[in-house]
C-alpha cells in the first residue's frame, strides 16, 4: 500500500481494520509512505495488529513507491491497495483459492464497488461474470487497487507514468501489459470486490481538469505499446473521443462535446510528449 498525504490517516486506519478482520492471515501488509513525516507508521504502531506488516519510505511517486514495495514483496501474490479503499470479508481467502484452484493464471482481476453505496464503479463498469480477459481488454477490466499478480518477480511499474508524474495515469496498464507480454494468462470475475469511494460525481469542469490530468497518461501507454495494443490504441485515441464529439454535438450536448474534445487533445499531447 503505497500512501501519501497525512489527511489520509483516518481512512488508512479503517484499511488497516479491514486486513484485521481478515479469516486468512497468511500474508504481509507493505506499507510504502512517501510523507516526510512518519504519522503513518505511528499509526502503524499504535494498535496490536494482527498481521505482520513492513514499513517502507519512498520518494513521492505513486509508480516509485509500488516499485520500493515490490522490491521488498516475498509473498507469493501480491495486490496493489490504495491507502483509502476497503478489503471486504474473507476477500484474501477467496483471491487465495481462486489462485489454488486456477494456478494456470497469473493475474486475478476483480469488481471494484462504491465504499457505501456498493454500486459498480467506472473503473469495472463494463464488464461482469467470469472470463479469461486478453490484451484488449485492459481498459474495462483493470485498475491497480482490485488486481492480484503471481509471478511478478521481473514485472515492475514504469516509474514515468502514474501520480506524481507528468503523464499520471495508466501505470496499472502498463504493468498488466508486460504480464501479456510475457504470455502470461489473465482473468477477470465480479464474484469479489474492492470497496473504495466514488469520485466519478464531478461537475463539467472539475471533470475536464481530471481528463487533462489522466489522458496524458493514456496517450503515453499507446504510444508505449502501439503495436501490441493498436485495436485498442486506435479506438481510445481517435474512435470514441470523436465519435463522442460529433454525437453530442447533435445532441446539443456542448458540455459533453467538450469532455471529449480534451479526451482527443490530451491524449494525442500525452503521446506526443511520451
Amino acid at each position: 500500500m503505497a500512501t501519501y498525504g497525512t489527511q489520509k490517516l483516518p481512512l488508512i486506519k479503517e484499511f488497516l481494520s479491514s486486513i484485521h478482520e481478515q479469516e486468512y492471515k497468511d500474508f504481509e501488509l507493505i506499507v510504502v509512505d512517501q510523507n516526510k513525516d512518519e504519522s503513518v507508521k505511528q499509526l502503524l504502531d499504535s494498535e496490536d495488529w494482527n498481521f505482520s506488516f513492513k514499513y517502507l519510505k519512498s520518494e513521492p511517486g505513486l509508480s516509485k513507491a509500488r516499485n520500493v514495495g515490490l522490491d521488498y514483496a516475498k509473498g507469493e501474490i501480491v495486490a496493489f491497495p490504495d491507502d483509502d479503499c476497503l478489503y471486504t470479508k474473507n476477500l484474501l481467502k477467496d483471491i487465495n483459492t481462486f489462485f489454488e484452484e486456477k494456478p494456470e493464471i497469473d493475474v486475478l482481476a476483480i469488481d471494484t464497488r462504491d465504499t457505501i453505496t456498493l454500486e459498480k464503479l467506472p473503473y469495472t463498469k463494463k464488464v461482469s461474470g467470469d472470463f479469461e480477459f486478453f490484451k484488449n481488454d485492459i481498459f474495462k477490466t483493470v485498475t491497480s487497487i482490485s488486481i492480484f499478480c503471481k509471478n511478478y518477480n521481473s514485472v515492475r511499474f514504469d516509474e514515468r507514468l502514474g501520480l506524481g508524474t507528468k503523464h499520471g495515469s495508466c501505470e496499472e496498464f502498463d504493468f498488466v501489459t508486460q504480464f501479456f507480454k510475457r504470455k502470461s494468462r489473465c482473468f477477470f470475475t465480479d464474484k469479489f470486490h474492492v470497496l473504495h469511494p466514488d469520485h466519478s460525481d464531478l461537475n463539467v469542469g472539475s471533470l475536464v481538469d481530471k481528463i487533462k490530468k489522466h489522458a496524458l497518461g493514456h496517450g503515453a501507454y499507446f504510444k508505449k505499446h502501439l503495436l501490441f495494443i493498436l485495436p485498442t490504441a486506435l479506438y481510445y485515441m481517435f474512435i470514441s473521443p470523436i465519435g463522442g464529439m460529433i454525437i453530442h454535438a447533435f445532441k446539443f450536448d456542448f458540455d459533453k462535446t467538450k469532455m471529449y474534445y480534451f479526451f482527443l487533445t490530451t491524449r494525442l499531447k500525452g503521446f506526443l510528449t511520451f
